[in-house]
């Protein structure tokens, strides 16, 4: 009987623990996250930045005061996205479509494929999303390779920069 009421205290405790740590959020750890860009399936990368709006404004000095200023709204400005990751086979069919979208602009009209970009934030068990950005009409305008260093042995790294119009956080 004393085991019996162990375990159900103990139940009731862990039971009471989860319903009080739902209740006060903590922020999300930022090491799990998953690049989407379909239909390509070599999209695994090891950080993800540029993820950033940021509202420009004209500065309005009121009636030629240096003192008074307002800044008044114009557009909203986002930062390039940049994925980087180790570099993989050149067959890769990410890194093809990468480079032929950065060389085929010859100077005149070109449509540019735009897939859809996701990029989603996962749980402690690799699998639940927690939060996601879509990025619309993205389509890559750089790839850099990063300096080749004899005298470190280490993962060689590639980046790919990414213009894109707009983007959600869901």
């Amino acid at each position: 009987m004393g085991i019996y009421i162990n375990v159900t205290l103990g139940i009731f405790i862990n039971s009471i623990f989860l319903i009080i740590m739902s209740i006060f959020d903590e922020p999300f750890l930022g090491f799990r996250f998953v690049v989407s860009i379909p239909p390509f399936p070599d999209t695994d990368f090891k950080s993800v930045s540029g993820i950033k709006e940021s509202l420009d404004t004209d500065p309005i000095y009121s009636g030629g005061s240096p003192s008074v200023v307002y800044h008044l709204p114009k557009m909203v400005k986002y930062e390039p996205l940049v994925l980087e990751r180790g570099i993989l086979s050149s067959s890769s069919s990410f890194l093809i479509w990468c480079d032929s979208v950065i060389k085929s602009y010859l100077g005149s009209y070109y449509i540019i494929p735009t897939p859809m970009m996701t990029v989603t934030l996962l749980g402690s068990d690799g699998a639940s999303p927690l939060v996601s950005w879509q990025f619309f009409n993205a389509y890559p305008t750089a790839l850099e390779t990063e300096v080749l260093d004899a005298s470190k042995d280490e993962v060689l790294i590639e980046k790919i920069t990414f213009n894109y119009s707009n983007f959600v956080r869901l």
